[in-house]
């Protein structure tokens, strides 16, 4: 049964010191640039988390190790609201040496946040505990990856996405929503990054995704392809997995999704998966006895049935989290 979210994230009612894993609300979105709602992200999965079933036939109750969300951080909100309002006044003027200013202002806030969330990320990982960032757009989760990388030198990355977010910068913002995994090839250390879903992006991002030899890509229309042609999505997500190291990461822009699922997110893009083809591939990871390490969910928009998505996409990330301890 469906329980009330009034004691935290899916009514589950546990203390940060009695959960397994720790969650990090962000709502940020100052650098969008397209749709805007995904601010309001964190709180409309908390508000639709009550409605989901505590019980899953395929991790059973490892809801049980304990999930807890922290609060919001009200310098969150502060700091996106001082960024938003910079980005308007540079959008809405020429290119002058003030407005270069103004974009050194807001790449000055996105590092702020950046390193707040490595701390939160970096304090709960040294104690043990698994660690989840939900957005907010998709340059919430850049701190925590950094974070988890220092922990688990040896992961990879899973990205679902409609979009590559390999741009050097975006609009001069060097931390935007386009430019997380472009931020996160910078890690040297990073061994693989394999994106699945994407169907959107310009050639200077292909070209960076063909060149570096830890990306690996299974584009949209690619994955059409092979179910057109008669490839299983068992074997097509057999595929994926084989690009994986044993601990894996997952950051998961809800724009990978269809936009049936997420009309609400930023930018969405015809298309995606279904939801039950991206529930399947995680399902996989554990049957493939991946450790996932650490996650994140971005870019969930604002309507009631964005939140209901948001937060069984989020409950079944969090299960499988503390699936694999």
């Amino acid at each position: 049964m469906s329980v009330k979210n009034s004691e935290g994230i899916f009514g589950l009612g546990f203390s940060e010191a009695d959960a397994q894993l720790v969650l990090l609300p962000v709502p940020f979105e100052a650098t969008t640039s397209y749709g805007v709602g995904t601010l309001e992200g964190p709180e409309n999965i908390l508000q639709a988390s009550g409605q989901v079933d505590l019980y899953h036939p395929t991790y059973n109750e490892a809801w049980k190790a304990g999930i807890y969300q922290l609060p919001e951080d009200s310098r969150i909100k502060a700091w996106n609201f001082e960024a938003k309002k910079l980005v308007d006044e540079i959008r809405s003027s020429a290119a002058t040496d003030k407005s270069k200013a103004k974009i050194d202002q807001v790449n000055a806030i996105s590092k702020t946040l950046t390193d707040f969330i490595y701390e939160q990320a970096k304090e709960r990982l040294s104690e043990n505990k698994k660690f989840g960032v939900i957005g907010g757009d998709h340059s919430a989760p850049l701190g925590s990856i950094r974070a988890h990388l220092e922990k688990f030198p040896l992961m990879g990355i899973l990205h679902f996405d409609a979009h590559y977010d390999l741009r050097e910068s975006y609009e001069g913002f060097e931390q935007s929503h386009a430019s997380i995994m472009y931020n996160v090839l910078q890690m040297k250390n990073l061994k693989s990054l394999t994106t699945v879903a994407i169907r959107d992006f310009c050639e200077e991002e292909a070209t960076l995704a063909d060149s570096d030899k830890r990306v690996k890509s299974f584009p949209a229309h690619q994955l059409f392809d092979w179910k057109a042609s008669g490839t299983s999505w068992s074997d097509i997500c057999e595929k994926i997995i084989s690009t994986l190291p044993e601990q894996v990461y997952i950051s998961f822009d809800v724009d990978g999704l269809d936009p049936t699922y997420c009309p609400g997110t930023g930018t969405p893009v015809p298309g995606g998966l279904s939801y039950a083809e991206a529930s399947y591939l995680l399902r996989r990871l554990l049957h493939a006895k991946k450790k996932i390490v650490g996650f994140d969910l971005c870019e969930v928009g604002a309507s009631e049935f964005d939140g209901n998505v948001g937060a069984r996409l989020l409950f079944e990330l969090s299960l499988l989290c503390l699936s694999s301890i």
